[in-house]
Order: C-alpha cells, then structure tokens, then sequence
C-alpha cells in the first residue's frame, strides 16, 4: 500500500479473494497524465488484468488513487462529434421515457458529468440536469454553459447530500464511470438512494466482450479498474435493489452496454446476452487467457508494420491523443524515433507531451504545412468521423485495432 495506488485483495462486487490473471502489460504511466516537460517525474503502475473465479468481474490488480488521475482530467466530452450526438439521441430516450411514466420535468442525475454536455442534451429534451463531477477544470466548463455540476466522487453520503439539497431523481446517468469506481457496492447503493420510487438508473460501461474479440488491450489502462461483461454486472445491480429493464450494445468507444434498471422488485426482462455469452467462454479462464497470447501477437504486428515503414524513409505522425493511445504507445515500445507527433483536438493537451514516450501533441492545424506519409489512428474508434473529416488528408491512415491495417 502507497498514497499512490494500492493492490486489490478482494473483488469489488463479491468480494471474494480467488484471483486469475489472464493479461499481464507490464508497468505503464498513468493514461492521462500529459507532461509539460520531459523532465517530469511519472509515476509507473502495473496493468495486470485479473478475473474473480467467484462472480467472473474482470479488474485490475492495481488501484491508483482517484485524486491523482480526476482532480484535473483532460479528456472532454465534447471533444468530439459522435459522442455528443450519441448523448443527444440518449436524453431524448430517457426524457421521453420519464414522459411516459407522467413527468412533464424530471429531475435527472449525471454522475461524471465532464463538460456538460449530457447536461445540456437533457435540459434541451426538457429536464432538470444536475452533473456530479470531480474534476475542477470540468466543472468549470460545464458551469460556462449555465449547467449545474456539483464536486466530488460519487458515493452513498454524496447521494443523500444531493436528495437533501436537490431531491430525488426520476433517472440517474452513469456513463462509462463505474468501470473507473473501487466501491461498487456504495457507489450503486447510493444511486439507489438517490432515486424516487420507481426511478431508473441507465449506465453504460466498455464491453468486455469487444474487448476480447477484437483484442482492445489500449482500453486497458490505470482508470479502467473494472472490465464487464454482462453477468457480473447484474450482479452488482440484484445486489442493491435493481431490477433489469433493458440491455443494449453500441459501436461507440469500441463497443459499450447500456443496461437499463429500475428501483423496483419487477422481474428482470430476459437477456439471450447472458447465454451467448456463456457460450462464448466469456466466463471462462481458460479461454480470457488466450487473450493474452492474441495481444503479444497484434503487437508484434503493429511494431514491424511501423518499423517496415520507418525503414523506407517514410515519416510517420499520430492522430488523436487519447487515453488508449497511450497504452499502445508504451506497451508497443512506440516513442519518438517512430511518431514524429502527435495531433489532438483538445486545448489541453496541446503543447504537452505524452506519458512515458515524450512524444509532443500538437493541433491538427499543423496538416496545412506539414504532409506526413502516414498517421498511426490512436483514436482509432472514432474512425467514421476521422474519416469524414479529414478528406484533405494526403498521406495513408494505420488502423491498429483489432489487427494492424493501412488504409489504402
């Protein structure tokens, strides 16, 4: 145990402590955490992929302490353009989903709100949006927009502070935050708290099942402590008083779940997902282990793909500076000798470096000078709006996921 970050010895939906590693990376820099110099002292954790033999959740071993990684978080929502309009076509569900049940107004909790921009989708459909963030510079934004976004990390006592200041809620959103929450068993509990009679709560989480099948090992890293696949996570929902509405896969981030339950004692709909699932082996260890001999192989092939390049002469940049980028970035051994730069859309981390490889991020302004021959597509699930938005690209892009392309 450290300030910095301690080792799990118990799962945190069952808690048991009957572990099974099935991937191993090896010692990476926190994600997010860009330098300003390279002189800046980096803090290396392991990310070690564990699964719980007892209730199958698949997590890190390793825990970082959340104030290093959200107290100022660069990631915005915004920062794209499919993720907000995913938000607008989600407001507009859950707000017609509250109009059903006779509320012209619902109140309507965002937990890890970002920028405000789920916020502003739910008061545009017509609700009241209250955003619980931790991150300062987050809030900040939102709060420009004239959204209301309360600090702190989500927990029991925070939702009773909610409902005492703000009032129950109709819905509560979590979305792709309870992958990066230690006490799931509280941070449930609490939306359960937070919620009236008959309330829903809607989070959407990184499927594991993508994960697996197309060998998303960037999406492995320090803020990502939980890893689900749809079991486990009902688990944790039946274990705080949740009954399942409604499951829904989408393409966005890779492939997300959106579950759908309610504070109620109601039957839970049937989910076929489950049995294909097991079907599947998504359960099973030996299978999950396999895994690990699939990401030596895709980054091997990434790694001569570059090399073969970088041998003919040819330059080659990065697009986008996500959080994933980094893990490929330094599980690859991929630094500045390979990646001349690194373009990325947010102001943050422009004029920075990245974690572990220093390499420098600039604005994608920089395409009208300078012509690399290829761009390594770290932001590789945004690929359909990248695609579309930079018709004046001249060079070639490489995909590196779920197998290492170049797109002719």
């Amino acid at each position: 145990m450290t300030d910095s970050y301690h080792i799990v010895k118990h799962c945190r939906i069952c808690g048991d402590n009957d572990f099974s590693t099935i991937l191993d990376l090896g010692k990476t820099p926190l994600a997010n955490s860009f330098l300003s110099t390279h002189n800046e002292k980096e803090l290396f954790v392991s990310l070690t992929l564990r699964i719980c033999n007892s209730c199958a959740l698949v997590q890190l071993k390793e825990v970082v302490n959340p104030e290093i990684m959200f107290k100022e978080y660069p990631y915005r929502t915004s920062s794209s353009q499919t993720l907000p309009q995913h938000f607008k076509n989600m407001a507009r569900e859950i707000v017609s989903m509250c109009h059903y049940s006779g509320i012209s107004s619902p109140r309507v909790y965002d937990i890890g709100s970002n920028d405000g921009t789920l916020l502003k989708a739910l008061v545009d459909e017509g609700a009241h949006s209250i955003g619980i963030e931790p991150a300062a510079n987050l809030r900040r934004i939102a709060k420009a927009r004239g959204m209301v976004s309360v600090p702190g990390y989500f927990n029991r006592t925070i939702a009773n502070e909610l409902v005492n200041n703000f009032g129950f809620g109709k819905a509560v959103i979590a979305n792709n935050v309870l992958g990066h929450v230690d006490d799931l068993n509280d941070f449930v509990s609490g939306v359960y708290d937070l919620l009236e009679p008959g309330g829903i709560f809607i989070c959407e989480v990184h499927y594991l099942g993508d994960l697996i099948q197309n060998v998303e090992y960037d999406t492995i890293y320090h803020e990502h402590l939980s890893y689900f696949s749809i079991s486990p996570l009902l688990k944790l929902l039946h274990n705080n008083g949740f009954c399942i509405i409604d499951v829904k896969r989408f393409d966005i981030h890779g492939g997300i779940l959106r579950v759908t339950a309610g504070k109620s004692n109601a039957p839970d709909v049937k989910l076929p997902i489950i049995t294909n699932e097991e079907n599947w082996g998504l359960y099973d260890v030996e299978y999950l282990e396999v895994f690990n001999q699939r990401v030596q192989y895709q980054i091997t092939l990434l790694q001569d793909l570059l090399y073969d390049i970088k041998n003919k002469d040819k330059r080659i940049v990065g697009y986008g500076a996500p959080a994933k980028g980094n893990t490929l970035l330094n599980v690859c051994k991929i630094g500045s000798s390979v990646l001349d730069y690194i373009t990325d859309t947010t102001l943050e981390k422009q004029g920075k470096f990245t974690p572990g490889t220093h390499i420098p991020v600039n604005s994608p302004s920089i395409y009208k000078t300078d012509k690399p021959d290829y761009a390594l597509l770290l932001a590789w699930n945004f690929l359909p709006e990248i695609i579309k938005n930079e018709t004046n690209f001249r060079g070639k892009f490489i995909v590196p996921i779920p197998s290492p392309k170049i797109l002719l």
